[in-house]
């Protein structure tokens, strides 16, 4: 034997001797556990149950082992997963148990084995009660690397049933079928009480009919969900050069264009397989692109998801009609944090060294030589000090490292450097009311927005040292700060709000302030935000929009007070006539006051109408901003009705916590307030209404056809919620603590608040879902899983109103694949179309060319 191999033999014989030794002690527990085989029916002790083992996996799954409680030893309950879905029946003693691990590779056989171990969570642990068919969940093991995974346990219970009907309909039939996970889940024994009372004894799984083909369609999907031409854009400083990010028709492919806004010349320098994610200037002619992708990258490994392959481009001037472009990679993915200020031509860039380590370094990038010198000799120097097991870093505003990121679990740790540690100032989790947006100039503070103890969110100057916020920038009653403006050496200079469905910008000081009112004059009627500006403040990038004019760039000298267009982000839409929106007020019935937005498309007459609640819905909110899914159904000839009820964001926060515990009840008398006075002062057809809607929009889609059956011709749920218990064991916010107090504060506490949200379930409600349905979801939803589409499929089949839709696989809560949306929205045209009638096609050619105002 080659001496290099003993101890390999030797390991293994111990091993082996370990495994013989262990089989001793679980033969036993082993004997009393049995896989059930198709079509065979188990007899049962008094102190015996039956579990349902379920794994979804992506890998070949060798061992899946459980423990008892209070066993030493653990007990093999899967063998030999394919990927894919893998059911197992079993006969097992009762008992409390939990997963303990799932195992990849044998090294008896390859030499290979990682163990995944699932001990200590409460979500694998599972009670086996006697005489019962048990059911935890199913198991959902994604490899992510080498060895890396993400695991989590998801309530499929429907599909279970399903199964067991399929493979052991003797044993279904002779057993009780009980969810054993937190919260449980009365479905199946709802489900399977609706089918003992049905004529059909085994109705099945079965693909729900396609919607009816459209009778027309003035604009295309594909034309109007097409990704935007402009994806994002950044001036120098000196204000001469703009560089924007374009997608070509057609192309998966984007670009980087040079702007000349003196000699209106435009060059082409860079394209990438990937949307560029950073177009940073280091000084008047040193830009920083990065991306993940390749293009003119180099194709090198990443390290962590947020490293990027980073390019320098030197940009010079040679002629009024052509730049000198150099253009070189740096040797490493990394991410950028920003420029230097103080030194043009300087960035700081964040990496992991070889050991895994975080370092941030400052790089001259003015040309490849200057890079290669500098980071010679500055090697040896990295800004912060390596070894703390920090995760990321934000920089002040002079590039050196201030605040610290690190993730703990699910909270993200804030901490300051202080001779050579780290020394922790704040932790924030999802649910957090503070969101940090940028470190002080000096680091010595942080600004942030919070409704933290306030009564709408603010913006705020939190001291890093003292812990504390000290002091508030900008405040206004019943107004949510949107974002903040900076100025030089990272000064918040103004605010951005929403108000009366408008994006508005508001200034600290006069001198700004004057931007507001140019910007007013410019484009009246439309919302105009400066994106950018020149370190003199006289050249500003502007983006440009209104409910009826897609997003544009412009360029405002103020100077000379002129304006003129650099790109059209939707360029295809330009001839086509688009619907104005106008803002309604109401009361609901405890008196709120609720905004809502109308479109009415051109024509005349009484115009049928669709009512789109939002989704979210507590935090999100509608505006008077270009949207997509209101042109289209507009150019179809439908009014579309749009509300802000409670929850919604931009209101304060009472407005926003009058959200919690509303759902399908106060938030739907919202939109019944809104709606009212939408029929009363508008031409719209009350006879011809359907309501339609993403997410919590689909959910309360379905809500409204049950509460008034007798107002809409139809409902159209995508992604939405049929089953609110289900909520709690099949979703991503579901998965963690955090999460679940969310769903709890938001919709109750299944174990207190059961009967609720029966009430307020239209999967449970479904025999008074009377008007026609359509269904849509994605099947890797993660948000909203594909179960609540399923089940409420189910139950309208059972009543035999079966629904129309689309199931779409490798698409999540956001069906994205333009194809898939092509599909998506010709359906929802035809199934409206079907049941509203052809309405006047909104889409007008568009004759007038859109201009700033003459002389501005």
């Amino acid at each position: 034997m080659d001496r290099r191999d003993a101890p390999t033999s030797h390991m293994r014989a111990l091993c082996l001797a370990l495994v013989i030794l262990l089989l001793g002690f679980t033969t036993s527990a082993l004997a009393r556990i049995s896989t059930i085989k198709p079509g065979k029916a188990p007899e049962l002790n008094a102190d015996e149950g039956l579990l349902v083992v379920a794994l979804d996996t992506d890998v070949h799954i060798d061992r899946g082992f459980v423990q008892r409680e209070g066993a030493k030893s653990e007990l093999v309950v899967l063998k030999e997963a394919e990927p894919g879905r893998n059911l197992r029946l079993l006969k097992l003693p009762a008992g409390r148990y939990h997963w303990h691990s799932l195992r990849i590779g044998n090294w008896q056989i390859n030499s290979t084995m990682l163990v995944w171990p699932l001990s200590g969570r409460p979500e694998y642990e599972f009670e086996v009660r006697p005489g019962m068919i048990n059911y935890l969940g199913e198991i959902v093991f994604r490899r992510s690397d080498s060895y890396g995974a993400n695991l989590y346990v998801i309530n499929h219970g429907l599909r279970a049933l399903d199964w067991l009907r399929a493979v052991h309909p003797a044993t279904l039939a002779a057993h009780e079928f009980r969810y054993g996970g937190r919260y449980g889940d009365p479905f199946p024994g709802f489900y399977r009480e609706a089918l003992a009372a049905h004529a059909d004894p085994d109705p099945g799984a079965s693909p729900m009919r396609t919607p009816p083909e459209p009778v027309s369609l003035p604009i295309a999907p594909t034309l109007m969900w097409q990704q935007d031409r402009v994806q994002t854009a950044s001036l120098n400083p000196r204000g001469d050069v703009l560089a924007i990010q374009v997608k070509e028709d057609g192309k998966e492919q984007w670009y980087v264009d040079l702007v000349d806004l003196k000699h209106s010349l435009v060059q082409r320098i860079a394209k990438g397989d990937t949307p560029f994610d950073n177009l940073l200037w280091a000084g008047d002619e040193d830009l920083v692109l990065s991306a993940d992708g390749k293009g003119i990258f180099s194709q090198k490994d990443r390290h962590r998801e947020a490293d990027r392959f980073v390019s320098a481009v030197h940009v010079a001037r040679t002629s009024a009609s052509m730049f000198y472009v150099e253009a070189w990679s740096l040797p490493w993915p990394g991410r950028v944090l920003d420029a230097v200020p103080i030194r043009p031509g300087h960035v700081v860039l964040e990496s992991l060294t070889a050991d895994g380590q975080i370092r941030v370094e400052e790089l001259d990038i003015r040309s490849k030589q200057a890079f290669e010198a500098y980071r010679n000799l500055t090697a040896s120097r990295p800004l912060n000090w390596p070894g703390n097991g920090e995760h990321g870093w934000l920089v002040d505003g002079e590039g050196r490292p201030a605040v610290a990121l690190t993730y703990v679990g699910l909270e993200l740790v804030l901490s300051r450097p202080q001779e050579g540690k780290l020394v922790e100032f704040l932790r924030l989790n999802s649910e957090s009311a503070f969101v940090p947006v940028a470190t002080s100039r000096n680091g010595a503070s942080l600004y942030a927005i919070t409704d933290e103890n306030r009564t709408q969110r603010d913006l705020v100057e939190y001291d890093i040292a003292a812990a504390k916020v000290t002091g508030t920038l900008f405040s206004r009653p019943g107004i949510d700060v949107h974002s903040t403006i900076f100025g030089p050496g990272r000064q918040p200079i103004g605010v951005r709000y929403y108000q009366d469905g408008n994006l508005l910008s508001e200034y600290f000081d006069a001198s700004n302030q004057h931007v507001v009112e140019l910007l007013k004059q410019a484009f009246p009627g439309r919302m105009a935000s400066v994106i950018d500006k020149s370190a003199d403040g006289t050249q500003l990038i502007l983006w440009v929009e209104a409910s009826d004019s897609t997003p544009k760039l412009y360029h405002l000298d103020r100077r000379t007070g002129k304006a003129r267009l650099i790109e059209d982000s939707m360029p295809w839409l330009k001839t086509i006539a688009l619907a104005p929106s106008q803002v309604l007020a109401a009361r609901s019935s405890d008196g709120l006051a609720i905004q809502s937005y109308l479109t009415l498309p051109s024509g005349s007459g009484k115009r049928p109408l669709v009512v789109m609640p939002h989704g979210g819905p507590v935090g999100v909110s509608d505006s008077l901003r270009f949207d997509r899914d209101t042109q289209f159904l507009a150019s179809l000839g439908y009014a579309v009705l749009r509300v802000n009820f409670r929850g919604s964001d931009g209101y304060g926060k009472a407005f926003r916590d009058a959200g919690h515990g509303s759902f399908g009840t106060a938030i739907e008398d919202d939109i019944d307030a809104a709606l009212k006075v939408a029929l009363a002062s508008h031409p719209l057809d009350e006879q011809r209404m359907c309501v339609l809607g993403f997410s919590y929009g689909g959910y309360s889609a379905l809500v409204a056809a049950v509460r008034w059956p007798e107002r809409f011709r139809c409902a159209i749920s995508v992604s939405g919620v049929s089953d609110r218990n289900l909520q709690f064991t099949a979703s991503d916010t579901g998965r963690s603590e955090v999460g679940r107090k969310q769903l709890e504060l938001y919709m109750g506490n299944p174990d207190s608040a059961r009967e609720k949200l029966i009430e307020t379930s239209p999967a449970y409600q479904h025999a008074k879902l009377r008007v026609p349905v359509m269904l849509v979801h994605g099947v890797d939803d993660q948000r909203v899983d594909y179960e609540q589409t399923l089940r409420m499929q189910r139950m309208l089949e059972l009543d035999g109103r079966p629904p129309v839709g689309l199931v779409f696989e490798k698409e999540g809560h956001m069906i994205q694949d333009l194809a898939n949306i092509d599909t998506m929205w010709k359906g929802i045209a035809g199934f409206l179309q079907k049941h509203l009638g052809k309405g006047e096609s909104g889409a007008a050619e568009n004759k007038t060319e859109e201009k700033p105002n003459p002389g501005n």
